[in-house]
């Protein structure tokens, strides 16, 4: 009888016991004699420590993988600027997600069809049914060999739920101690175990209450100085009502005469805008899962399987009111202007409202397969087919502005863009309009292997497994008519569109050459459709020389070719904040030197080379006591050709991008003192750089005993980033990143146990350690002294009580002492989005029912 699906090839039994058709999942391997954990260091976060923990997110999720990092990412600070709302992906070692290999019961499962800010097309992690969820396994070591090439940082491989015997009905509420951020789950399990025919069914709703910038006291204002001795003022230069006008016969900028004094910048130019309070530092989101798994025995020697899985997801993102960055042209007629001549306006249009985006998100996925036994019992075979299809639609349904309505409607002097009056809705409705994206992603896969025993070395049989893959890959980006003409003011879409196809093939073997000492040999040889082959071998060795000591070390060789958005992303704006460097060392001015938002006009890369990799692992694992485990692991990762942008870059170094950087022709006088004009937009893309290399170490600690009679567990898990170098280029200064803006050098997590029969209690730590906010992201380590982001630690607390058999009930507290997240300067939210939690003190209850 079978006891589980997925891609691991059947477990090999004893070779002096009779074969069974058992299946077990193993990350790292498609032979299950060869035991990982010996070889790989593998981080596995179980359903029982899910539910004792009341983990219900990713977010919660990450929060306990101490090897995630920079790259990481969830819907905390999602907003109408966002190209990827309330989506979530993971990270390993501080690199990009994309760099991350994450399956669904080992095997591959199909991107996003919306890139995370623009550049990054990776997993969604929440559109997999989380109540569905056994476990999760994170490889750390890669395995690019195995799954494949592009499992540069590591592997994160979800198993889901399939041994359901009966039924079980569990509910979950929690709500932050500021009363928001509600979150409310209902599931439901059930299934058959036994027979010729298994199967689970897990049916899941989820809802999350939004999160407002105004709602916390680090982000309530966009200027931080007002909140901290240390803050920037981020108040927005691209308009506000009040808004600023250039000129254009006195060629400067002049503020609005009813802008208040407080708003006023620095050099008294422009009127600025607080856009904090109208924007969310998490969006609300309702989700419907479905998972389904079935198993039947064909015979005693084989078995088809299947899973399918359907999910929705329903969000809204709300962002401030639509900024104009001189697009807008007023005539000196205009019975409103002030100015007495003609002017552009740098503007915001505060009373059409903030901007209101809906998104759905509907995925569906299929797996069928065969397994079994050949007439040899030491050979097995694993066939499957599958298909995953993410269809993901974005409209916006409020606060958009239309450029050709709105330039109308100040050629006819019907809306008047001055002073602080809000205009007439009939005005307002007729330069409106509502938006459409839609995206889709799919991937379809075919895959077979083999695996089995065969001769003798002195540490026992030799294991081999082979297999050939197929998988066919799309994606699809598309906003409506008015995005792709330019017709939309102050709101970033993406388009892209491509495919591609990838035949593998894999050989791996597990040499027992010794009875204390096994040799893992895998390689992997992939054929794209559009960036030619590649070859990569992976090595693995394990050596035990006392029951109680291991030794254990791995290398692999990785290759990522540039993904269908990076080479296909079609012309795309956004506004990140920068510095014109070039401006500022001859101006002084404020607008030149402080952080300001630019227009970067965005397109893919078609020339982009792949990336590469090489990952090494070392490590012990020892047992110096019954009640006592420790492993203690180094790892190293050296990453090429890397896939990046580097706007701030463009900038500091603009001679050497001519045409990348345009800008407004300079005045009279800035052209007679050789000053550049004004920025009025930059061109920017893909480029291949040179390399980053990071390495570590990851520290286990495992303890148990008996105590207050119970069972006492106290587990620790740390990870402590030695170094992190980056090197864009070969004329370039090697960068230490570890330890800077948002990459702790540590982060750690621990928790104590105790259970009995009827009771149980846990108390957990996250730390997250401190590190120094460099500004090399916003060119301002130049104007700027640096300073310390603290570290933070938080403590959760949850107890539970069995009242009876079949009936369990949880409380739980996430952030016990109400830890606010440490204060970051150089980020407009006030705080940092990929380590910290804002949602402060959340309190839950939660129920499961057996029957």
């Amino acid at each position: 009888m079978f006891a589980g699906t997925g891609t691991s090839t059947t477990a090999l039994a004893d070779e002096t016991e009779a074969r069974d058709l058992d299946r077990v999942i193993i990350t790292g391997t498609r032979l299950s004699r060869l035991e990982m954990e010996e070889i790989s260091p593998i981080t596995t976060i179980d359903r029982a420590q899910m539910e004792r923990e009341g983990i219900q997110t990713t977010q919660d999720l990450f929060q306990r993988i101490p090897a995630l990092g920079a790259g990481s990412f969830t819907e905390t600070g999602d907003s109408n600027d966002d190209t990827g709302p309330d989506t979530s992906a993971a990270a390993l070692r501080g690199l990009e997600a994309n760099a991350t290999l994450v399956l669904i019961n080992g095997r591959r499962t199909a991107n996003s069809p919306f890139a995370k800010g623009i550049t990054t097309s990776a997993v969604d992690l929440n559109t997999i049914p989380f109540a569905a969820i056994e476990r999760v396994e994170v490889m750390r070591d890669g395995a690019s060999a195995i799954y494949g090439t592009d499992a540069i940082a590591g592997v994160i491989n979800i198993i889901l739920r399939n041994d359901m015997q009966g039924a079980e009905i569990h509910a979950n509420t929690g709500i932050s101690s500021s009363s928001d951020a509600q979150e409310d789950r209902i599931s439901m399990v059930w299934g058959s175990a036994g027979g010729e025919s298994r199967f689970t069914t897990t049916l899941d709703w989820y809802s999350r209450g939004a999160i407002w910038k105004k709602d916390r006291e680090y982000s309530q204002s966009a200027n931080k100085t007002t909140l901290h001795p240390d803050g920037l003022d981020f108040r927005s230069s691209l308009g506000s009502n009040p808004g600023a006008y250039f000129l254009l016969d006195d060629e400067e900028f002049q503020p609005d005469p009813d802008c208040p004094a407080d708003r006023l910048n620095a050099s008294g130019e422009l009127c600025l805008f607080d856009y904090s309070p109208d924007m969310q530092l998490r969006p609300n989101s309702e989700r419907t899962s479905l998972f389904h798994v079935s198993e039947y025995d064909l015979s005693a020697n084989a078995m088809m399987y299947g899973e399918f899985w359907a999910h929705h997801r329903n969000s809204e993102i709300v962002g401030a009111a639509t900024p104009s960055v001189d697009e807008l042209f007023i005539s000196e007629d205009h019975p409103d202007n002030p100015f007495d001549q003609d002017v552009r306006a740098r503007y915001r249009f505060t009373d059409a409202g903030p901007r209101v985006q809906h998104q759905n998100h509907t995925s569906l996925r299929a797996v069928i397969g065969v397994t079994g036994l050949f007439a040899n019992p030491d050979w097995d075979y694993d066939v499957a087919a599958g298909y995953t299809r993410h269809a993901a639609e974005q409209h916006g349904v409020s606060g958009f502005i239309n450029l050709h309505d709105a330039q109308a409607a100040l050629d006819d002097f019907s809306y008047n863009p001055f002073g602080a009056e809000p205009n007439d809705q009939e005005v307002i409705d007729r330069i409106s309009t509502r938006t459409t994206r839609t995206g889709v992603s799919r991937q379809s896969f075919l895959d077979a292997g083999v695996s089995g025993q065969f001769g003798l070395l002195p540490g026992g049989r030799i294991g081999l497994a082979a297999g050939l893959q197929y998988r066919d890959e799309f994606i699809r980006d598309i906003p409506d008519y008015q995005f792709r003409t330019g017709q939309i003011i102050g709101t970033e879409a993406t388009q892209a569109e491509g495919g591609r196809d990838i035949t593998s093939a894999y050989v791996e073997t597990a040499l027992p050459v010794m009875e204390n000492m096994n040799i893992q040999l895998a390689m992997r040889h992939d054929d794209y459709s559009d960036f030619g082959t590649t070859t990569n071998p992976r090595i693995g060795i394990s050596y035990q020389p006392t029951e109680r000591l291991g030794f254990r070390a791995s290398y692999s060789e990785g290759f990522r070719a540039p993904s269908i958005p990076e080479i296909g992303l079609g012309a795309t704006e956004e506004s990140p904040i920068l510095v014109d460097t070039t401006r500022c060392e001859l101006t002084g001015d404020d607008q030149d030197c402080g952080p300001t938002e630019y227009i970067v006009r965005f397109e893919g890369n078609p020339f982009l080379e792949p990336e590469t990799s090489e990952s090494l692992n070392f490590g012990i694992v020892a047992e110096p006591l019954d009640w006592m485990s420790v492993s203690l692991d180094y790892w190293k990762i050296r990453h090429e050709n890397l896939i990046a942008s580097d706007t701030q870059f463009i900038l500091d170094n603009e001679n050497q991008f001519p045409g990348r950087v345009v800008r407004l022709d300079p005045t009279a006088q800035e052209q007679a003192d050789g000053i550049p004009g004004r920025i009025d937009f930059i061109n920017d893309t893909f480029l291949n750089f040179g390399m980053q290399e990071t390495d570590g170490v990851d520290l286990d600690v495992r303890i148990q005993w008996e105590q207050f009679g119970g069972a006492m567990s106290l587990n620790t898990s740390a990870t402590y980033v030695l170094s992190f170098d980056r090197q864009l280029r070969e004329t370039d200064p090697v960068r230490e990143l570890a330890g800077t803006f948002e990459r702790p050098k540590l982060r750690a997590v621990s928790r104590l146990n105790w259970d009995t029969s009827q009771w149980g209690w846990t108390l957990g730590l996250r730390h997250v350690g401190s590190y120094s906010e460099r500004f090399d992201g916003f060119g301002l380590h130049n104007v700027l002294p640096d300073r310390s982001v603290s570290s933070w630690t938080v403590l959760d607390a949850s107890v539970r009580w069995r009242v009876a058999e079949n009936f369990d009930v949880m409380g739980r507290v996430h952030n016990l002492l109400d830890e606010d997240p440490p204060f970051q300067r150089g980020n407009i939210w006030g705080y940092d989005l990929r380590n910290h939690d804002p949602r402060g003190r959340f309190m839950s209850v939660a129920a499961s029912y057996r029957f």
